[in-house]
């Protein structure tokens, strides 16, 4: 529809510069434009629907990514409670261990105090 309206308006362009009298030349000219112009709205309405699939995609990629990244820390710290408790109930060696992870989860307790006083 466009296309259409772009066309007549460039006949009216030429008509307007070149007088009534168009000659052949003229008219392939325009109607080669004509095709290039339909040519280049076909290609701009493509692209913008690939573009909407793909922010589709990506969306779905980014929800995909949230829930990994979840489902991950979540699975650490299991590991660490679990780390943890077999360092508390193990032996010497494990002792030391516990005690190390239990520091720095003290540490970071003060820091998050700290950071809600601030």
């Amino acid at each position: 529809m466009l296309a259409f309206t772009l066309y007549h308006f460039f006949v009216r362009l030429t008509l307007s510069i070149y007088g009534p009298i168009m000659n052949e030349e003229l008219e392939k000219r325009l109607q080669a434009l004509t095709g290039t112009l339909n040519h280049v709205l076909s290609e701009v309405k493509s692209l913008k629907e690939e573009n909407t699939y793909l922010k589709m995609a990506l969306e779905q990629c980014r929800q995909s990514t949230d829930v990994s990244t979840r489902t991950n820390k979540e699975l650490t710290r299991e590991l660490e409670a679990m780390e943890l408790a077999v360092a508390i109930s193990g032996d010497g060696a494990m002792d030391k261990k516990a005690r190390s992870r239990i520091t720095d989860m003290v540490k970071e307790i003060d820091r998050c105090i700290a950071l809600l006083n601030d």
